[in-house]
């Protein structure tokens, strides 16, 4: 019994000591990131010709989001190889290090631990193939130069001379990227004198490539040390090109272009009068233009364009009215009208009451419109906001508080097709001014003389109210609805009446844009006083 007992306790003892270890649960959890022990080459080492770093950690670690922390300033022309080895990150590369350069390789956030992906904030190493490490910095600010936002995750970089062409095809000497704030640091620069240009890098190639990227740079070469930059940025005016032309439906073809088609021309190689055009209509970014035809059944048409000493074509087929898919459009569907001038059932005091049509309107019967004041048969003049006839305004001085019908009887407007809308009412009454709120604003400009626009714009962006000016002025604004507000002062050089753009290739800076410092709130039935001093 003894012996038994003996060999009982025996194997006891050896499963015991082969049994899983099993760690403590709801212990703490692991914060701290990963140390470095030891960097090949270390960190700013001067006269440096390797192709090669290894940085050795203190426990495993892995990569997280290599491809966009992971850069190299002054860039390479091919992407080092980064990979990451039990406790070890390792990065090669092919090409050879310019001479008499400062390399900053910057890791960001990508080093983390292998079980909390814990991160090593902001490793950078240093390194120069010159004799010493170069120290000088550039710091400044990225802003957009329409709404003056800062710009986040833009790519700021140092030329030694402004690119002459786009795409840029140079690779920059030193760069960085912007933060949240719209503010940047570029670190570790040599001396002398450069261009700073700034891009949204859409594809990630450390250039300017035009395009729908964006782009700010300085007038000037500006010499190391240097702060407080400021850039504005901005997308260029796109060369205007065709980019398509097709059938929408029957009688209505489409032209597509890429920038605004100012003084185009065009020419028919169809014969016009067998497609028989209405006309026109351009989109308000004058990038697109639409062609109204009476023939819905011409099956093709070509045309070709001429802007700027550039000739493109458009030939393709056209829709045709037996194609059943495209009935409902050949149709003015009166429950389809789009109210412009009134949200949830009340019209602005002051403002033209719209409706749109799909399809220009050739005929209006009058005696078919029929306004009525609570139930009172009133007269009301309209008129057409457009050249093509598709937008319609009534104006009146509109009453307070009064309940207004307008009726649409039947062919009371026949369309290009010949087709006339059915009966069809809009009731709506007219907001009473104790709704509003109106703003007193008194600028007081640093130069006189200078042509600019002074704009009122709601917590979107769009202009609410707008003047023109080129001295001090003092202005009164009023049916104002409820919001937040702000003044913005645009400096319109060429006097055209709006913003403009900037123009890289031949040093252009888009005009001028400043924002009062505070924004305006306003409320119904209240009146407010603002003053700027510009500058202050």
């Amino acid at each position: 019994m003894s012996r038994l007992l003996a060999c009982l306790t025996l194997i006891a003892l050896v499963v015991s000591s082969c049994a899983i270890q099993v760690a403590p649960q709801g212990g703490e959890r692991d914060t701290k990131p990963p140390v470095l022990l030891r960097a090949d080459p270390p960190d700013h080492t001067a006269g440096f010709h390797g192709n090669s770093i290894r940085l050795d950690f203190d426990e495993y670690v892995q990569l997280k989001d290599a491809a966009s922390q992971f850069v190299v300033s002054p860039p390479l022309a091919q992407p080092p190889l980064i990979k990451a080895r039990k406790k070890s990150i390792l990065v090669s590369w092919d090409d050879t290090l310019r001479d008499a350069t400062t390399y900053t390789f910057s890791f960001g956030n990508c080093i983390v631990d292998n079980n909390e992906a814990n991160p090593v904030a902001d490793l950078q190493m240093v390194l120069s193939t010159g004799s010493v490490i170069d120290s000088l910095t550039v710091d400044g600010s990225v802003v957009d130069a329409y709404n003056d936002n800062p710009v986040s995750g833009a790519l700021v970089m140092l030329y030694r001379s402004l690119p002459d062409s786009v795409p840029v095809t140079d690779l920059p000497a030193n760069f960085s990227r912007t933060g949240s704030d719209g503010k940047f640091r570029i670190s570790n620069v040599s001396p002398g004198k450069y261009y700073v240009l700034a891009v949204n890098d859409l594809n990630s190639n450390y250039r300017y490539d035009g395009g729908d990227e964006r782009v700010a740079f300085t007038d000037s070469m500006v010499e190391v040390p240097v702060a407080g930059i400021r850039l504005r940025m901005f997308r260029e005016v796109p060369e205007s090109k065709l980019i398509r032309g097709l059938s929408i439906v029957a009688g209505k073809a489409a032209f597509a272009f890429s920038g605004p088609a100012s003084g185009l021309q065009w020419e028919w190689i169809t014969d016009s009068l067998y497609v028989n055009p209405y006309g026109w209509e351009w989109n308000l970014k004058q990038d697109s233009v639409t062609l109204w035809y009476r023939n819905q059944a011409a099956d093709s048409m070509a045309i070709r364009f001429l802007q700027a000493g550039r000739i493109d074509t458009a030939d393709f087929r056209l829709f045709k009215k037996a194609e059943k898919n495209q009935g409902v459009s050949k149709k003015i569907i009166a429950s389809d009208f789009a109210i412009n001038s009134f949200v949830n059932g009340k019209q602005q005091r002051r403002m033209p009451f719209s409706i749109d049509f799909r399809v220009p309107v050739v005929n209006i019967d009058s005696s078919r419109i029929l306004v009525s004041a609570d139930s009172v048969p009133v007269k009301v003049p309209f008129h057409w906001d457009d050249t093509i006839h598709r937008k319609l305004s009534f104006f009146s001085e509109w009453t307070d508080d009064k309940m207004y019908r307008i009726l649409f009887l039947p062919g009371a407007f026949t369309d290009l097709f010949g087709k006339a809308n059915d009966s069809s009412v809009v009731e709506f009454k007219v907001r009473g001014e104790r709704e509003y709120a109106s703003l007193r604003f008194d600028l007081r400009l640093q130069q006189q003389g200078i042509p600019r626009l002074l704009q009122l714009v709601n917590d979107h962006g769009d202009i609410i109210r707008e003047a023109t000016l080129r001295q001090d002025t003092a202005v009164s604004w009023g049916l104002l609805d409820a919001g937040i507000y702000r003044v913005k002062l645009i400096d319109d050089n060429n006097e055209n009446g709006r913003w403009d753009t900037g123009d890289l290739l031949r040093r252009v800076q888009p005009e001028l844009v400043r924002f009062a410092p505070e924004a305006v709130p306003l409320r119904s039935n209240w009146d407010a006083d603002l003053r700027w001093e510009e500058g202050k």
